[in-house]
């Protein structure tokens, strides 16, 4: 878990809304796939904005959510719900996940390539599981 107030230090943010001592219990980038307690990451891509879908991720039980620079609140969403404002959710993100990684002292295996990557992930994880407690991703994040 990971506190509002580390999520704005780390990303550099500013909070607009919402209670910075909250806890997180996770990230999504999809509102689909929040659960209560998570953090949306609004991206932008070629089809959809995901800023569109912040009202959606809080309706959800998400904590909170990034909002980039120059964006307006969602006025249905409530003013219980975090949001930070960034300049670009990706970097936040990165910003984030560096942050919180390094409150670990673990290995770490990457794995890159244009094709083969998330069964090369799964065999990999098998192999080393036989000796290591091993943490992987779920699915294939392309």
């Amino acid at each position: 878990m990971i506190k509002g107030k580390e999520i704005i230090a780390a990303s550099l943010g500013r909070l607009l809304q919402g209670n910075p001592e909250l806890q997180v219990t996770g990230f999504a980038i999809d509102s689909r796939q929040v659960k209560p307690g998570n953090f949306f990451i609004p991206f932008s891509g070629e089809k959809t904005d995901g800023h569109f879908y912040i009202a959606d991720a809080a309706g959800r039980g998400g904590a909170g959510a990034f909002l980039k620079r120059g964006r307006r609140p969602d006025p249905s969403v409530s003013p219980d719900f975090l949001l930070i404002e960034i300049e670009d959710p990706l970097i936040a993100l990165q910003k984030v996940a560096a942050y919180y990684r390094q409150r670990f002292e673990l290995p770490v295996v990457g794995i890159t390539g244009s094709s083969g990557k998330t069964t090369t992930k799964d065999y990999t994880a098998g192999v080393l599981s036989a000796k290591y407690r091993v943490l992987k991703t779920t699915g294939n994040l392309n």
